[in-house]
């Protein structure tokens, strides 16, 4: 599919249907039905006198065998009122318009009447949302699907197109250009998310990161188990142990053509499937558990944009990926374990996994002497329980990166909820045996005991964000624009951080836990 932007009249268009968006309240769609034709006036006139036609927000109506201009096919979406038009009503509508033209086999339509927004929302960033709601909806994952001789389903919707004026036309289609490209890689994180564990253990892993770092011109670099091994990634190969696949430690780089840029590590946890290990998980829904990689399909989508969009930000991304299995050789309850900053790990679950991994990659990101360090993963269910599928958890050793963090989530949709991280929580997560244990010493404030222990391989001299995507990287029911399952949330939201990042202190009393 496209979405371009054209300066055409609708005599010059052809499409299969027109999508005519119109407000809430009888008198202001009278208003706007006097500016869109005598034809598309005689359609919606009947609609609007007998009360079919609302406007609120999502009603869609369907009309057939219309000829106007030579297209056979009318959709009309209600808009509601201009307070319900943000940019995220605006990826909401373009949600409900794929879906709807899919339902009526359309494969190209023109879209008029579009609402407008508040007045401090630029047409650039208008465009992108189109695009994002757009190319988030038409997503679908069919790899594994035979399809029988006589399947009837409907064509693909190949374009979109946006009449524009001389005044909007330029940052309107940059808009698109660039919501189109940070859509691709949420729908790369999905399909790395709905692939099963059979087919997408470490080493695959490791070529689709080769094939993105191809596509978006990255620098790419991967430690194999004899590297792992050599240079003491003690928690990747701890938890590896169980497994009969070998462990990887990829590494992508970006890095602009200007210098004297900032650094910026985005690190992802991936685990292509989670048994829970000797600690086994129970069997309902284990199958879930190939999501388990999720932040790390989160820095490639998220690599993949940023690699396309060349900002001016050296990128890292660093994805320790192994799978948690167990057999006889595999972690146990009660190991002692050393990471790679050779702080000690008494491991006293092992299905607390996802961190001894992320400890590992925390560690090494150092070496890079970065301006920031962002890791994502689903990692507690207490986040789950704590936010639901709605928010990821935020949190870390610096204010100033997760209030940019909390920005770029609600410039792009993804939500986010800040958590405290306070010297109590780490206190819980203490050893007699080892420098820290890997769960906490009852079950309470998972997800921030979690965080507490990631911090323990954190350099202070670093801003940190971590963000706990357990109950957003995929979700049990579809929203407008995106189908139940995968959701490829954090490639999004990291991408826009990047683009829009600004300096962070490195200023230990800044960076300091409260008490």
């Amino acid at each position: 599919m496209k979405i371009t932007a054209k300066q055409l009249s609708l005599p010059q268009v052809k499409v299969d249907c027109a999508v005519v968006y119109l407000p809430k309240g009888k008198t202001a769609i009278e208003n706007h039905i006097r500016e869109i034709g005598k034809s598309l006036r005689a359609i919606i006139s009947p609609l609007l006198q007998n009360g079919d036609f609302t406007g609120a927000f999502g009603q869609t109506i369907p009309i057939y065998n219309t000829a106007i201009n030579k297209i056979g096919k009318v959709i009309i979406i209600g808009y509601g009122t201009a307070e319900e038009n943000s940019i995220e009503e605006i990826r909401r509508l373009l949600g409900k318009t794929v879906n709807a033209l899919q339902k009526t086999r359309a494969t190209s339509a023109v879209l008029l009447n579009l609402p407008k927004v508040q007045e401090q929302v630029q047409w650039r960033e208008y465009g992108m949302a189109l695009a994002e709601g757009a190319f988030l909806a038409a997503y679908s994952f069919k790899d594994y699907i035979k399809k029988a001789p006589n399947d009837d389903a409907a064509p693909p919707l190949k374009e979109l197109i946006i009449l524009s004026k001389k005044n909007n036309h330029i940052p309107l289609s940059k808009g698109i250009k660039i919501g189109t490209i940070l859509a691709e890689g949420s729908n790369h994180a999905r399909t790395l998310l709905h692939t099963p564990a059979n087919k997408l253990r470490p080493v695959e892993l490791e070529k689709a990161a080769r094939a993105i770092a191809h596509e978006s011109g990255l620098k790419i670099k991967v430690f194999k188990q004899k590297d792992l091994i050599e240079k003491k990634f003690g928690g990747i190969l701890a938890v590896n142990k169980g497994s009969t696949e070998q462990a990887r430690f990829i590494i992508l780089e970006y890095t602009p053509t200007v210098k004297n840029v900032k650094t910026i590590c985005l690190i992802g946890k991936g685990i292509t499937f989670d048994s829970g290990g000797i600690s086994l998980k129970p069997s309902s829904k284990m199958w879930e558990m190939k999501y388990d990689m999720g932040g790390a399909a989160a820095v490639l989508g998220a690599l993949y944009s940023l690699g396309k969009l060349k900002p001016s930000i050296r990128i890292i991304g660093l994805i320790p990926t192994t799978e948690n299995m167990p057999d006889g050789n595999a972690l146990k309850p009660g190991d002692v374990i050393t990471a790679f900053n050779k702080k000690t790990i008494e491991v006293l679950n092992t299905d607390a996994e996802g961190r001894l991994i992320l400890a590992d990659a925390l560690g090494y990101a150092t070496r890079y002497k970065p301006d920031a360090v962002i890791d994502a993963a689903t990692l507690t269910g207490a986040c789950v329980v704590a936010l639901g599928h709605e928010a990821a958890a935020v949190l870390g050793n610096s204010p100033a990166l997760i209030e940019q963090i909390i920005g770029a989530a609600a410039y792009c949709g993804e939500k986010v909820w800040p958590l405290p991280l306070w010297k109590t929580h780490k206190k819980r997560m203490k050893s007699t045996i080892a420098n820290i244990s890997n769960i906490s010493d009852d079950r309470a404030a998972g997800t921030i005991t979690a965080g507490a222990f990631l911090h323990e391989f954190v350099d202070e001299q670093y801003p940190w964000a971590h963000l706990d995507i357990a109950g957003t990287a995929w979700i049990p029911r579809s929203t407008d624009y995106l189908e139940k399952g995968p959701t490829g949330f954090g490639a999004r939201l990291m991408a826009q951080l990047v683009l829009n990042f600004k300096s962070v202190p490195k200023n230990k009393k800044i960076l300091q836990l409260s008490d």
